[in-house]
């Protein structure tokens, strides 16, 4: 609901922009995106503007703190750590005002302006998206000069009236909206910031629902186990022994023993342990079987009951189990998962020098910085293992924002990592040619086709020889010996690269 009166807010700043002709620039405002990972401990501070001087940055309060690259260095020196997560205490009775403000807020997710009427309608993603358009075009007159909205005319929904900023509101603007590095934020991204509230909306409205059905179902169960036990005592009043009458279906019983007991296994992990909720997304295994460390296949949960659960795959085939049966599975949920750790692993040749390995280190480092509404943070480069093929492998580990249930985001972000550090292996010499294969003798019978494969096979064992007769002698590749398009600048020890046409290829702004 928060994020859903941060949009209805942008919402309000959009229609006063429209109607006022406000400029972002009367307001003498400029904020500075930070990274949360790097700033998200620092305190919040209460800032005024002051005149035209003073402005409502978002700067480093602390100026002996650390470096990114020095943090994440301790952190690999200290190694993982996880905070022990404290017992809750037990929560006080609810009461009767917060019930009915509980329903209030339910019927405001009903109506077809969810995010306000100043929003537009929303009751559909359809609409929703329209009216994000609408909301898009206003905001961007703010600021005439720019073909994008820029985070600066947001942050005016955090300003008070006696001219202080609100850090906190920033921070969940920042993390609503996400806008890049210079405070730019496109229409698409834009779009993909609203859609994700309306989702949860809808969701969470969805999953509200089907408690009320799984309550009303739980609650007939009571109702039938309290009259089986009103019915034993008026039988006993009536000089009637009960017990004699169930040893009387006592074999009935037996025999739907396994079955009820698998009933009531459902019917607690449905109603105490609630693994899963309608739109999450999900995949069954054995409670002995190993988990994917790329993303399991998994499941949308459609339907929640007592007795079973329906599911449907991405190919749209529906399945529906008992959930009995899910009780005894290993469920992994991946709406609730946190945000992705993605891997990936890159081979270099083996006489690659150590300041080569550096500098593509920080180009990626750089890439994946720079787009901070996909990853969170830049976790790990480090040397893996070494290959009798004359290769080092190295492994790379970034945490992305969504998480594993928005399988197709977290593959397309890779997919432009590996692509990037391709063409970065290709632009610095570093790409690895795997060793020649064993010959078959067979071959020379056929004079044409002996000759044909000596002359494709020549130039990769020169190669091969070469780099073996360096790692032999303990000596690396000068750089100075960089192919054509690689600008050398200073000894072989320092060396400058120009890939800015290479990061204009993922450019999204373009």
């Amino acid at each position: 609901m928060k994020k859903a009166i941060l949009v209805s807010e942008v919402a309000n700043l959009a229609n006063e922009v429209k109607t006022y002709e406000l400029r972002t620039s009367d307001f003498g405002l400029h904020t500075e995106i930070y990274n949360e990972e790097e700033e998200g401990d620092k305190p919040p501070s209460s800032r005024k503007l002051n005149g035209s001087q003073s402005q409502g940055v978002l700067t480093a309060m602390d100026i002996a703190a650390l470096a990114s690259e020095q943090k994440i260095r301790i952190a690999e020196l200290l190694g993982e750590w996880e905070e022990p997560e404290l017992a809750q205490s037990e929560e006080e009775a609810v009461d009767i005002g917060s019930i009915i403000q509980f329903r209030q807020s339910l019927s405001y997710l009903n109506t077809q302006f969810p995010f306000g009427v100043l929003f537009g309608p929303a009751d559909t993603r359809e609409k929703c998206v329209r009216s994000t358009e609408t909301i898009y075009k206003q905001l961007k007159l703010a600021t005439p000069s720019s073909d994008f909205v820029v985070f600066d005319t947001l942050a005016l929904t955090a300003l008070h009236q006696d001219g202080a900023l609100d850090d906190h509101k920033l921070r969940e603007m920042i993390k609503v909206f996400r806008p890049d590095r210079d405070g730019k934020i496109n229409l698409l991204d834009f779009c993909k910031s609203v859609d994700a509230v309306y989702k949860e909306l809808r969701l969470f409205r969805a999953s509200v629902a089907n408690s009320a059905r799984v309550d009303r179902s739980f609650e007939k169960i009571i109702n039938f186990a309290f009259y089986l036990i009103l019915g034993c005592f008026s039988l006993a009043i009536l000089g009637i022994d009960p017990l004699a009458l169930f040893a009387a279906i006592s074999g009935f019983i037996l025999g739907f023993a396994p079955r009820f007991t698998q009933y009531f296994e459902g019917l607690l992990m449905i109603l105490i342990t609630k693994p899963y909720d309608i739109g999450d997304k999900i995949q069954v295994a054995p409670v002995t079987s190993d988990s994917s460390g790329t993303g399991s296949p998994y499941w949308l949960v459609k339907d929640v009951g007592l007795y079973h659960t329906t599911y449907m795959f991405w190919t749209q085939e529906t399945a529906t189990c008992p959930n009995g049966t899910l009780a005894n599975t290993r469920i992994i949920n991946a709406s609730r998962s946190p945000q992705a750790i993605m891997i990936t692993m890159f081979k270099f040749p083996i006489d690659t020098p150590y300041n080569k390995i550096e500098i593509f280190k920080a180009t990626v480092e750089k890439f994946v910085k720079a787009r901070p509404r996909e990853w969170l943070s830049f976790l790990a480069f480090r040397l893996m293992t070494f290959f009798a093929e004359l290769t080092v492998e190295y492994v790379f580990v970034a945490q992305h924002r969504e998480n594993w249930a928005n399988v197709g985001a977290l593959k397309n972000s890779l997919a432009d990592v590996s692509y990037f550090s391709l063409e970065l292996t290709k632009r610095m010499g570093m790409r690895y040619v795997a060793p020649p294969l064993p010959i078959n003798l067979n071959m020379m019978g056929n004079d044409a086709s002996w000759s044909m494969l000596q002359r494709q096979m020549a130039p990769d064992v020169n190669n091969q020889s070469d780099r073996l007769s360096q790692a032999g002698m303990g000596s690396s590749l000068s750089m100075g010996n960089a192919p054509s398009g690689l600008a050398p600048a200073g000894n072989n020890d320092t060396q400058e690269y120009d890939f800015s046409d290479i990061e204009a290829m993922f450019d999204k702004n373009q």
